[in-house]
């Protein structure tokens, strides 16, 4: 089997589910075994079958592999794509990327905001999908709209609009105390950060 198919499922698992396929049917009569040998090559017919299913499932059009791309050299992370604001913020920055990050927390559901707030506290992928409960892959999905939504902030952010003044991290604040919060599908704007 291919390395990069064989990344994205355990072996175990595979004759783990194999074993509870015979166990089942045994116990339903579905088998007779009438020569030594039978068990064993009834056993590696199915784990063979089970192989095959999970390498039809990982090449799918949606789920192939061929579809993965590499991270950027030096981490686990792509979120370094995301270019830097400022190589030192100074304390408004700082105030300013907390106030759109809380802004974007504020419109994300529950599990996306929990998600979320996993990898802010730089856990990596693997771990957020064992604490969530999910897939990885429905994990980087989740991480990646996230990402989109943000990088799109902060282009917004850059354009002069008078959108902006309107929702301006003031204007945002008085919004959370009156509890009058933007709605999910409202486009908020920032005002430029520099």
């Amino acid at each position: 089997m291919a390395p990069r198919i064989a990344r994205r499922f355990d072996p175990e698992d595979v004759v783990l589910s194999a074993y509870r396929s015979f166990f089942v049917r045994a116990r339903n009569g579905m088998f007779s075994l009438e020569h030594s040998g039978d068990l064993w090559r009834l056993l590696v017919g199915i784990v063979l079958n089970k192989l095959h299913h999970q390498v039809a499932r990982h090449t799918a059009e949606m789920r192939s592999v061929d579809r993965e791309q590499p991270l950027p050299a030096g981490g686990d992370s792509a979120w370094s794509l995301i270019p830097a604001l400022v190589q030192s913020p100074t304390a408004e920055h700082a105030v300013e990327v907390a106030e759109l990050v809380e802004m974007l927390m504020v419109q994300l559901d529950s599990r996306s905001r929990r998600i979320f707030e996993l990898r802010l506290h730089d856990h990596r992928i693997d771990e957020i999908a064992v604490a969530a409960r999910l897939n990885e892959r429905t994990v980087r999905r989740i991480l990646d709209g996230i990402k989109s939504r943000l990088r799109s902030r902060l282009l917004d952010s850059q354009q002069p609009d008078s959108a902006a003044a309107a929702m301006s991290p003031a204007n945002f604040r008085k919004q959370l105390t009156d509890n009058r919060l933007p709605q999910r599908n409202q486009t908020v704007r920032l005002p430029a950060l520099n």
